[in-house]
């Protein structure tokens, strides 16, 4: 049997979207051979990092710095990446 009554549908609350965050983009130099002077390396291997804050010459903050193993492509040098984050 039918309701005297229409049916009213509930209106569907959506949740809102988070507010979108914008975007960074860091330039990051990239790591080359001391030899001969390639950006070519193969993956990175043995990667460790220690939490230790600091500044560079440069001015830029950081807070952790991280070493990591990796080999030329191009000369086969075996090198290590530091970085500073």
């Amino acid at each position: 049997m039918q309701s005297a009554f229409p049916t009213m549908k509930k209106p569907k609350t959506k949740t809102p979207a988070p507010a979108a965050e914008p975007r960074v983009v860091v330039d990051a130099d990239p790591s080359a051979c001391p030899k001969c002077g390639s950006a070519r390396r193969s993956g990175y291997a043995h990667v460790r990092g220690f939490d230790y804050p600091g500044v560079l010459p440069s001015g830029r903050k950081y807070n952790r710095v991280v070493w990591r193993n990796c080999r030329c492509l191009d000369c086969g040098q075996v090198r290590v990446d530091r970085s500073h984050e």
